[in-house]
């Protein structure tokens, strides 16, 4: 099993993206990091983002972004990269699966989510009972906490 963690963010996101890293960090005291492995993405395009009327350099998130690669030294590979060229989530994801042949699974991250400390150990155990029964295409989505509308009832505690 080799799963991938595939993020995209702007450079707003920079806090929640540490936030996140933490939590995952917490989490990963319940797998093998040799499983995991980070693709993450900190969009720096022009088109995005008005460096020139922005109060923090373009410079400042590279730094922190790639200050935060340490949080990830639990897995057996990370890719932190600063790309010009993806303008979103969807592209993002697109590169790190051309970027991942060997992946079994990705965990396609958004920064706005909050992770249990055992959801890893969770998710793991759910897809190997899942295969264990044959089932080779699915979805595997974990109840969340709640911080969204009601259209997101169906996923969230």
């Amino acid at each position: 099993m080799k799963i991938v963690f595939t993020s995209f963010i702007l450079p707003h996101e920079i806090d929640d993206l540490e936030r996140m890293l933490v939590s995952l960090k917490r989490a990963s005291k319940f797998v093998t990091g040799s499983n995991y492995a980070f693709n993450v993405s900190l969009g720096t395009s022009d088109y995005l983002v008005n460096w020139e009327q922005s109060k923090i350099s373009k410079e400042f998130f590279i730094e922190k972004f790639n200050s935060l690669k340490q949080l990830t030294n639990w897995t057996t590979d990370s890719v932190f990269q600063i790309r010009e060229d993806i303008l979103g989530c969807v592209s993002s994801r697109r590169m790190a699966h051309i970027e991942n042949q060997e992946a079994t699974h990705f965990i396609w991250l958004d920064t706005d989510v909050v992770f249990d400390e055992q959801i890893l150990f969770y998710m793991e155990n759910a897809i190997t009972g899942i295969e264990d029964e044959e089932i080779y295409e699915y979805v595997l989505t974990p109840e969340i906490v709640k911080i969204w509308d009601n259209t997101w009832d169906c996923l969230v505690n």
